[in-house]
């Protein structure tokens, strides 16, 4: 049982913060084949409705050292509320997006803000917790993370 960690607004905030980066992929996953039917007749349809897919981890992958470096610099919160916000637009994109490559640039997108959420929910955690209550934190974290993957009964 976790008990060093008091259920603040922050640790709440922090916890669903970086649950975000798995819900990058898990929404759209079971769309790619309505994606692929319905963009069949675009200009290489097959590759590009995978990479919709594989886009934002390739993203992460990227900006996730910059993002490390660019927060030490300059804060942490207004990079977040920035994240927060591009990842709600990128995420929606797909909505009003009727352009196959105009939604794989949106899914890159994402990908930077998930960079970003990740990179600095981690960071606030070191930041705001002490060597001890941080190891519980990320135990949290890691089981938080793991409920939408749950089967529900």
């Amino acid at each position: 049982m976790i008990t060093n960690i008091p259920l603040s607004g922050r640790a709440i905030t922090l916890l669903c913060v970086s649950s975000l980066s798995l819900l990058s992929g898990a929404a759209i996953a079971p769309a790619l084949p309505g994606i692929a039917a319905h963009f069949a007749n675009a200009p290489h349809a097959p590759l590009l409705s995978r990479l919709v897919l594989t886009a934002p981890a390739i993203a992460i992958a990227m900006l996730a050292p910059i993002i490390g470096i660019l927060i030490d610099r300059s804060g942490r919160r207004i990079p977040l509320l920035i994240a927060i916000m591009s990842y709600g637009v990128a995420g929606l994109a797909g909505l009003v997006l009727n352009d196959l490559t105009a939604l794989l640039g949106s899914r890159i997108v994402l990908g930077f803000a998930v960079a970003a959420t990740m990179t600095i929910s981690t960071t606030l955690i070191g930041d705001y917790y002490n060597h001890e209550t941080r190891a519980d934190f990320f135990g949290l974290q890691t089981a938080v993370q793991a409920l939408p993957a749950s089967p529900s009964h």
